[in-house]
């Protein structure tokens, strides 16, 4: 099995995260040499002095996704309460998907395929993707059961806090139309605690 090429160099992250932001603005169809060129500022040349073809660069930008991914998932252990890790979560995680909107889209959608190629673009590159992110929702699942059980959480089932963080998280990225993120990530951080706080009836039960 090939080992996938994951950007090694600052440049060439700087490559991948525009295959990224314009995948999040455009969608498949605004992808191509000379749109990340152009969103760069430089030829369409220059960005073969860091990948040897388009697809070497798709690919990147796959891991690139998948590494930012991993990248906001707290350490297990981390913060004070299962509903602080939660929101150290998300905050990470808009922070990083914001200026990247490309990733979600990845995620839901699946990898941009080759025009070429039946089935999947590095099938390698897609599976790491899919393992962190399925890394996130185990994590997710594991915080909102540690907040129950610390009581920083109101009584609710783990998969609905979970739906309830990517959700909010989501809506933080995507933000208003014409698509800006908010604006302020503390009042989008308030917002979250105040839905997963307990109540005084919740803290009864």
């Amino acid at each position: 099995m090939a080992t996938p090429r994951r950007p090694s160099s600052d440049r060439q992250s700087e490559i991948a995260d525009a295959v990224l932001f314009l995948l999040g603005r455009d969608g498949y169809g605004g992808l191509g040499v000379v749109p990340v060129a152009k969103h760069l500022g430089v030829t369409a040349g220059a960005l073969y002095r860091h990948f040897s073809s388009w697809e070497a660069i798709l690919e990147a930008a796959v891991l690139r996704a998948a590494d930012l991914l991993e990248e906001t998932i707290p350490p297990a252990g981390a913060h004070a309460s299962g509903l602080e890790w939660l929101l150290a979560f998300s905050a990470a995680r808009t922070a990083a998907l914001s200026p990247r909107r490309g990733v979600i889209l990845l995620v839901f959608a699946g990898p941009v395929r080759s025009p070429t190629e039946a089935g999947p673009l590095h099938a390698d590159a897609e599976a790491r993707l899919f393992a962190v992110s399925t890394a996130s929702q185990e994590a997710l699942l594991a915080a909102a059961r540690r907040g129950i059980a610390d009581q920083s959480l109101r009584r609710l089932p783990p998969p609905v806090v979970v739906r309830t963080v990517i959700s909010h998280t989501l809506l933080n990225v995507l933000g208003e139309p014409p698509g800006l993120a908010s604006a302020d990530p503390e009042a989008a951080a308030a917002a979250l605690r105040a839905v997963l706080s307990p109540t005084p009836e919740s803290s009864l039960r």
